[in-house]
């Protein structure tokens, strides 16, 4: 099985090529010149051995003129191919440039589309509400039960303040007693009869006014 030839290779057979072509050239060149120079040479010599220098020579420029054609259909290749990457580029800037603002219209629906189903939905939870007139004597009744409930916390704060007057009223009454009691304790069994029934008039004539002013109170409500 032969092995494959490397790029390396075939470099350097060309060369040789070349080289060889060129050792030929030369040899045909140097057999024609001594012939020239040759008097003992004829003229079919000499002649046969132009020709053969010139179908060398024409071998040559005939490799010249393929390498020539070569260049010019590689440099015409190298032109077509910077323009169609040129253009391969041009176009994929442009399809990026779409992409970009399909990429901004993509967005703007979206948000378009959220607003509009926030809309749907608070449209639908404000058909779920009572309309305006209900709404509006609603409030109306909650204002009069507010006011309603003001003048009855005014009231409950007038009734508080004067149960509190009358509390402090009884807490003096009992503290008076209890000075007489002890004052009672010092005296004789014979002579504290009086302040106590003194005492005890007293207690009852406060007793007396509290429930008078009670009554007054109840009879204000």
């Amino acid at each position: 099985m032969t092995e494959a030839i490397t790029d390396q290779q075939i470099i350097q057979l060309k060369l040789l090529a070349k080289d060889t072509m060129m050792y030929k050239v030369t040899d045909f060149y140097f057999k024609f010149y001594n012939l020239v120079i040759n008097e003992e040479s004829s003229i079919e010599q000499c002649k046969e051995a132009y020709l053969n220098l010139h179908k060398e020579l024409l071998k040559v420029k005939l490799g010249i003129d393929k390498l020539h054609i070569m260049y010019n259909m590689l440099e015409r290749q190298e032109i077509e191919f910077q323009q169609e990457s040129k253009d391969i580029e041009n176009n994929i800037k442009g399809k990026l440039d779409s992409i970009e603002k399909l990429k901004e219209v993509l967005k703007e629906e979206k948000i378009n589309r959220n607003n509009q189903e926030s809309y749907d939905s608070l449209t639908q939870r404000l058909k779920t509400y009572p309309n305006r007139l209900i709404t509006q004597q609603s409030i109306e009744k909650l204002e009069m039960n507010l006011e309603e409930l003001n003048e009855q916390e005014g009231t409950m704060s007038e009734i508080i303040d004067l149960r509190s007057k009358q509390f402090q009223l009884l807490l003096f009454a009992v503290e008076d007693l209890s000075k007489h009691i002890e004052g009672d304790t010092t005296t004789s069994s014979s002579s504290s009869s009086f302040p106590k029934v003194g005492s005890k008039r007293k207690l009852t004539t406060t007793n007396s006014k509290s429930n008078n002013g009670d009554s007054k109170r109840q009879k204000n409500q």
